[in-house]
């Protein structure tokens, strides 16, 4: 058996060796979960650090690696970013702000249950190294399963008693139903791969299920103008992510088989990720909460409309360095090198960062008006004061992919901590109008920011101003950029 520096025992080598010719299959010309790399037959075991059969063949570095991996979900997050930028044009289009107002309570209710699945439950499986990956997987699929049967009957009870006044009828809650019962049943597959680094395939995978819920929602939002036909995109995306990952992973391959005991061991790794995660939802949202109780619907359009236009380059660039710090933090190393690790991967994304709120804040309002039209009056104040949280957010997210994996717990406060500000800062600002309603949003994610650091200190004993460095020259240029516009606008 090894055992990690923290004393924790690891599945032996042949355990390790079956889950990698599981996940991978048998390599050209090498053993199980390897591939022999062109013409200088070196071997590379693509479960872990690339090793040269050959001396004069180096191993990759971390740093190389790592941007390998960013690179990957990069391009995934860029096709996606384009199939929603198409999708809020067009939606912003068709919809009133009343609609988008009610739209977006759905989405945020699903966005919970979709991240719940993509953070709680891969991380699970991720966690769980002392259960074969046939049985891993297999129990992920009971366990999103049944949580689905369980979701789909509150959306159709919904659907029965729905509110009086309410847009879209029934039928919004209901087009929800198919998407709930599939969300969770690919968590162990897509685990799976971030354990194996398969960034490439998850790419694929992503693509193609954003474009074929894309072309589905948008065709029938044209045809039927109201935002139902959105969710039953959200099926249609979910339906065609199961058919690419089970294809990629096949079940004979995994050799799926129940096992109780691994069912509960990954429900209660469940439990502290997922209440952090509820937590983390809670904090995204507070906002639209807070607005919706106190300014209505219409307000909470307009808002919504403006604040997805301006999170577009932090969500791409945090959601691709988050999945790509689960699967390089997955094992864990001396705290040295954890570090060292960890800061090199917190220094990739900074300058990508920097350049999309700069430009967010320059051409933004120009660019938002010319997609929504004139129907939402005049947000350029209010998106770039929001592009100030771009670089915020990319570079915490790369530190909570690594404590959503290791310790979970650590970024329990954080998220309750940035709610609370968010929540109670647009309680009392909203009615004063949307610029104080961003200021307060960048007040919270800044939070979030100096609590996340404090909770690593803790976990890795990494400075707080060293995990907060990478972030101050974007926001500070972003800042500076932003009030020289407002100066000469006003001048």
């Amino acid at each position: 058996m090894r055992r990690t520096h923290e004393g924790r025992s690891r599945p032996d080598d042949r355990q390790d060796r079956q889950d990698r010719h599981a996940v991978f299959g048998e390599g050209a010309g090498g053993a199980p979960g390897t591939a022999t790399s062109g013409a200088s037959g070196s071997v590379i075991d693509r479960d872990g650090p690339a090793v040269a059969a050959a001396p004069d063949v180096p191993a990759p570095t971390f740093s190389s690696q790592w941007h390998r991996a960013v690179g990957w979900e990069v391009g995934s997050q860029l096709c996606r970013f384009g199939l929603q930028l198409l999708s809020f044009v067009v939606v912003s289009r068709v919809l009133d702000p009343a609609q988008l107002g009610t739209m977006t309570l759905f989405v945020m209710a699903y966005t919970v249950v979709l991240t719940l699945y993509d953070t709680a439950l891969v991380n699970a499986v991720l966690r769980r190294t002392d259960f074969p990956v046939g049985e891993r997987v297999a129990e992920s699929m009971v366990l999103g399963g049944s949580i689905g049967i369980v979701l789909a009957v509150g959306a159709l009870a919904l659907a029965v008693w729905y509110p009086a006044g309410w847009p879209a009828g029934p039928a919004a809650p209901a087009c929800l139903v198919p998407a709930l019962l599939l969300t969770g049943t690919n968590s162990g597959h897509t685990a799976e791969m971030l354990r194996a680094r398969r960034h490439r395939d998850l790419a694929v995978v992503e693509v193609v299920a954003a474009v074929s819920g894309t072309i589905v929602s948008l065709g029938l939002l044209i045809v039927v103008r109201q935002f139902w036909a959105l969710f039953v995109g959200f099926g249609v995306n979910q339906a065609a992510k199961c058919l690419v990952l089970f294809v990629m992973l096949p079940a004979r391959r995994l050799g799926l088989r129940l096992n109780g005991r691994a069912r509960r061991s990954i429900a209660r790794t469940t439990i502290t990720p997922g209440a952090a995660e509820l937590l983390s939802q809670f904090a995204r949202n507070a906002d639209y909460l807070a607005m919706a109780l106190t300014v209505g619907t219409t307000q909470l359009g307009a808002y919504t409309r403006a604040f997805q236009f301006s999170s577009f380059p932090g969500q791409f660039l945090g959601s691709a360095a988050n999945r790509a710090a689960q699967g390089a933090f997955a094992v864990r190393r001396e705290l040295d090198d954890e570090r060292r690790r960890l800061l090199a991967a917190a220094r990739s994304n900074p300058a990508l960062a920097t350049v999309a709120s700069v430009g967010l804040v320059v051409a933004g309002p120009w660019v938002f008006r010319l997609a929504v039209g004139p129907g939402f009056g005049d947000l350029a104040p209010v998106i770039r004061v929001l592009a100030l949280v771009i670089p915020i957010r990319a570079n915490v997210s790369v530190f909570n992919g690594y404590l959503m994996v290791h310790r979970p717990i650590a970024i329990v406060a954080s998220t309750a901590t940035v709610g609370l500000v968010i929540f109670g800062g647009v309680l009392a600002v909203a009615g004063n109008g949307l610029v104080y309603v961003a200021a307060a949003v960048v007040l919270g994610a800044q939070a979030s920011a100096v609590v996340m650091a404090v909770g690593l200190h803790r976990v890795v004993s990494l400075a707080p101003w060293r995990a907060l460095l990478p972030e101050l020259a974007g926001v500070t240029l972003t800042a500076a950029v932003a009030a020289a516009l407002t100066i000469t606008h006003a001048g």
